[in-house]
């Protein structure tokens, strides 16, 4: 397990998956992270690559090759590599392998940097194509921050570019994690979104991210405990499997439509990079002090 730590924060990452394991408030002395309770969900903070959400069938077609692929992709099993270390910042990277090639016939690298920056936690992606052909992946983050629904008086503070007292969400077909056409109106209070069980009855909350520039997670009390900066990720997840946390998901990507080709180059939301080329993206988790 890797530290990090300054005088705010004291945060830890694991080698499997470049997973941040967790992110401790030291002024409060409060953990903000979700600790894998298996009784709900055993993961912390997973990295989504090289796609994001579940295939349809399982399965992706190219070059008329079909390949199997599971839910969120990879990298999150894979042990990473540390290629830097100092008291406030890790990069770690993984790079393809055999292996990996028969899941996914591309050549890359993935880092991952975090970096303290006083009370924020900088979190940066890179995805390098070593080919001279074109990639085709996608890329997200699903970091879980304890939370208490029961309450059903939490809420997340949406800050938008324009304004608004409705969201639009994706539908997920529960059945097979797959979208179906349409959308449901997501209703907010004076901007508030209130975390409560029912809100995820129908599974995870998928925003168009172009106007949300990121969320304020405040407890029952209305006190701020961290403010999450995800600007320019084109779909934004909202999830909990009524448990005492919620994950904040930037992505780069989105689960296959129920109509879907299969075919990897008509994916929706598929990002494509040129040979040779990086794709970079980042968020940040700031603490409230």
């Amino acid at each position: 397990m890797i530290e990090l730590n300054n005088k705010f924060i004291k945060a830890k990452v694991a080698i499997k998956g470049a997973e941040l394991t967790s992110l401790l408030d030291l002024k409060n002395n409060r953990e903000l992270l979700w600790q894998a309770d298996k009784q709900y969900w055993a993961k912390h903070a997973p990295i989504l690559f090289p796609i994001v959400g579940s295939l349809k069938e399982g399965q992706y077609i190219y070059d008329d090759v079909k390949y199997d692929l599971p839910r969120h992709g990879f990298a999150r099993d894979q042990a990473f590599t540390l290629e830097s270390h100092s008291d406030d910042q890790v990069t770690l990277m993984l790079k393809d392998n055999a292996h990996l090639r028969a899941l996914y016939p591309f050549q890359f690298k993935l880092s991952v940097t975090y970096r303290l920056e006083d009370n924020r936690l900088k979190v940066y992606y890179c995805v390098e194509n070593v080919m001279s052909s074109e990639l085709f992946f996608s890329i997200g983050a699903h970091p879980a921050f304890n939370c208490d629904l029961k309450s059903e008086k939490s809420f997340l503070q949406v800050e938008m570019k324009a304004k608004t007292n409705v969201l639009k969400s994706l539908n997920i077909a529960l059945s097979e994690g797959l979208i179906s056409e349409g959308y449901k109106s997501i209703e907010l209070e004076e901007g508030r979104l209130y975390l409560t069980p029912q809100l995820f009855d129908e599974d995870a909350l998928i925003f168009k991210g172009e106007n949300i520039e990121g969320f304020i997670l405040n407890d029952d009390k209305e006190n701020a405990i961290l403010k999450f900066e995800c600007s320019n990720y084109p779909y934004i997840g909202i999830w909990s499997p009524k448990a005492p946390f919620v994950c904040i998901e930037p992505w780069h990507g989105i689960a296959d439509f129920k109509n879907a080709s299969q075919q990897l180059k008509e994916k929706h939301g598929i990002l494509r990079l040129e040979g040779k080329a990086k794709f970079e993206c980042d968020y940040s988790i700031i603490l409230a002090i």
